[in-house]
């Protein structure tokens, strides 16, 4: 590789924030250290499992760990001079401290003040000048010609990764075509999506445009949240609308973010979409006489509201549970009747009897369950009672209260006057 100008060392010097004074100290370092050959390689016979070669300008210490991560220590990138410099400038606190350097410790950096033998330099004779050595090349501003060249992208200047290769293109001369190669190498490339180094170019270049978008998705996200009754919390809001922009999410995958943000609570007053599914599981627990238990509520909830589990879905659920609880009448259900609809001849004996309305019979209640969970006293197999059995029940089992009744108490004096006149005493 060739050697670098001290010319354009200074200049890069300058421009990172150096003081003139700095700017002179540290190019004499760099010329010291590596001769000004940014591909220099020196401490190679000291490397070890954790330290590789010292590379470049200033002859940084690479660290094997950094290899390719774009990091201060990555021998991979420290030959690029504009890196090798960055990295130096973090080494030395931002040209405050240059005692990580043996030639600065040393003071052999001080032969180099001046510009002795620099190449591009000027080289120091007996306090005046060689006019015989060449004059510095003119001084590319790789700034303001990478912003020419590559417009938009000129906004990742100071990117770890992408900085460096800017620079590079800018001094080079190269092209749009050859900074696209050289970026799809980058792991910045390879592991962020289109969509989302659009979004980060954008925010970049055009923070104004960024910002609407951001109130528009925000906007998109409060009305969702309502038709699904979610309450979303600013810190979930800031969240979702920067992943949905930056990964370009379809309205399905905007969906599933703001339904993950459902909380069940059994007591809270709930609109939208989750008012429509708990009432539907209300209703199906009724239906089937099979309620939720409240512990399953939060993972069926957020099953329903985030699409994995539709209407269908909550009554085949609903149906299983319901198998489990009344399996005498297991064919029934997989036949699609309900076990209200099953239930009804019993439903109607009891209200008629107990001289109740049939919509107050709850069967989460053992009591009316009974005449579909019949244990057979002789076998101990559990069947269905028949209607004219439950109907002996609910009068003989005290647990009913059908002594109580008017019709009881009807029956009853009708059956003393019967007796009474197969006795003789009423004629």
């Amino acid at each position: 590789m060739s050697t670098f100008s001290r010319g354009q060392l200074i200049q890069m010097l300058l421009q990172s924030g150096a003081s003139p004074e700095q700017a002179e100290m540290y190019a004499a370092i760099a010329q010291g250290e590596s001769g000004l050959n940014p591909g220099a390689q020196g401490d190679t016979s000291i490397q070890d499992s954790k330290w590789g070669p010292s590379v470049g300008l200033f002859q940084v210490r690479s660290l094997k760990a950094d290899y390719g991560t774009g990091r201060t220590r990555d021998a991979l990138r420290l030959t690029d001079p504009a890196f090798n410099l960055a990295s130096a400038k973090t080494i030395s606190g931002g040209w405050t401290n240059a005692k990580p350097w043996t030639v600065y410790t040393s003071g052999a950096y001080k032969k180099y003040m001046g510009g002795a033998g620099a190449p591009g330099g000027a080289a120091s004779s007996g306090g005046g000048q060689d006019m015989a050595a060449s004059a510095p090349a003119p001084v590319l501003n790789e700034v303001d010609e990478a912003r020419k060249r590559y417009g938009a992208f000129a906004s990742y200047l100071d990117h770890p990764q992408i900085g460096p290769i800017l620079k590079q293109g800018a001094r080079e001369g190269r092209d749009a075509a050859w900074l696209e190669g050289q970026l799809t190498q980058t792991d910045w490339w390879k592991t962020t999506a289109e969509a989302a180094r659009a979004w980060e170019l954008l925010v970049k270049t055009d923070p104004a445009s960024a910002h609407q978008k951001r109130l528009a998705m925000n906007a998109s996200i409060a009305d969702m949240a309502e038709q699904l009754g979610v309450t979303v919390s600013a810190e979930a809001l800031g969240r979702i609308h920067e992943d949905a922009l930056r990964f370009g999410w379809s309205a399905a995958q905007l969906k599933d973010a703001v339904a993950a943000e459902y909380r069940y609570d059994p007591n809270a007053v709930v609109q939208g979409q989750a008012a429509q599914t708990l009432d539907a599981i209300r209703q199906l627990s009724l239906d089937y006489g099979a309620p939720i238990d409240e512990a399953s509520m939060p993972a069926l909830m957020k099953q329903v509201m985030s699409g994995k589990l539709d209407e269908a879905g909550i009554r085949e659920y609903v149906i299983e549970w319901a198998k489990i609880q009344f399996p005498t009448i297991a064919d029934a259900l997989d036949k699609g009747i309900t076990v209200k609809q099953y239930y009804q001849p019993y439903a109607n004996a009891a209200a008629k009897l107990l001289e109740v309305s049939p919509d107050t019979l709850d069967l989460t209640e053992e009591k009316w369950r009974r005449p579909l969970s019949q244990v057979d006293p002789k076998t101990g197999a559990r069947g269905v009672q028949s209607v004219w059995d439950w109907e002996k029940t609910l009068k003989t089992d005290a647990t009913y209260n059908w002594r109580y009744t008017k019709n009881a108490k009807e029956e009853i004096t009708g059956m003393a006057q019967q007796l009474s006149e197969r006795m003789g005493v009423i004629k």
